[in-house]
């Protein structure tokens, strides 16, 4: 009786296995399936020396006041989110937004702006453009950047993340420090049977 239990027992074993033998490789890549994920890397707040802008902006049509790297960590968002970095096939910046980080800034703390351009990349490598704002109004306390759908993937598969924020003159900065946050999101798709 117990031997012919343990048939049994391995017989329907046998079944699931050969079952999902032929699932598995009845998989074709028209049913992998496509989920996207979110990642939100924490605000960088920087500061920006009116003495080194000016100085810079008389030379310079574009001054970059952010040049640093952070920590997207999208290996570890995958992992939580029961993926893997090997499961990636795509990845863009979604969001990006600019604002003084004391909120009784004075108005208009953007004054010595008329755009911005945020470029991401590799330690080491050149950044590419994946946001930009063309038109800043005046008395704005927050900018919103305008995203490009680049595919960021190779990029943000390595972490840290490069990040290269720049802005066009449009006059001398106010004497003294100014503190800025930097927010930023980003959406990567992972394609898995």
């Amino acid at each position: 009786m117990h031997l012919l239990k343990k048939i049994k027992i391995a017989a329907s074993s046998l079944a699931v296995i050969s079952l999902l033998a032929v699932v598995t490789t009845s998989c074709d890549e028209d049913e992998l399936t496509k989920q996207q994920v979110e990642v939100n890397p924490e605000e960088r707040t920087f500061s920006v020396d009116s003495s080194k802008f000016n100085n810079t902006k008389t030379t310079n049509e574009t001054v970059v006041i952010l040049d640093t790297l952070i920590s997207v960590n999208v290996a570890e968002v995958l992992e939580n989110n029961g993926y893997s970095v090997d499961d990636l096939s795509n990845g863009n910046l979604i969001g990006a937004e600019l604002f003084p980080d004391d909120p009784l800034e004075p108005e208009n703390p953007f004054h010595f702006m008329s755009g911005a351009t945020l470029k991401v990349g590799n330690e080491g490598e050149e950044p590419v453009v994946v946001a930009q704002i063309t038109e800043i109004d005046e008395g704005s306390n927050a900018l919103v950047f305008e995203t490009y759908e680049e595919n960021i993937m190779q990029y943000l598969e390595t972490d840290p993340l490069h990040i290269v924020l720049a802005v066009d003159r449009h006059g001398p900065m106010k004497t003294g420090m100014m503190e800025f946050s930097l927010d930023n999101t980003y959406e990567v798709e992972v394609e898995i049977f």
